[in-house]
């Protein structure tokens, strides 16, 4: 319950900039929205599927803390992340030891 509740806290940081984002003017709010969106949906598979999510949620509220949206590098250190997770999500599975069942 713990993760979900920092999950959520997250969430709320990330599109109070995404909102504060959108009232500047001359300022573009799709690399936030979509880093944002793109986190959310790579924890949430995450967790469904039983991994631990908290170093990745805390990414997003780290990245998204502040009094200032975050910067380019900022979204690119989230982006790689969230990259570093999907790709434990879509690990092959390790080879089938002898006697294993092939279920």
């Amino acid at each position: 319950m713990d993760e979900f509740l920092r999950l959520i806290e997250a969430v709320n940081t990330g599109l109070n900039v995404v909102k504060k984002v959108v009232d500047l003017p001359g300022v573009n709010a799709l690399p936030y929205a979509t880093t944002l969106s793109n986190a959310i949906a790579a924890v949430q598979t995450a967790a469904e599927a039983g991994m631990s999510v908290l170093p990745y949620i805390e990414a997003i509220k780290d990245t998204f803390s502040g009094d200032t949206p975050p910067t380019e590098a900022q979204l690119s250190e989230l982006d790689a992340k969230i990259d570093e997770l999907r790709a434990k999500l879509h690990a092959p599975l390790p080879p089938k030891e002898d006697g294993e069942d092939e279920a």
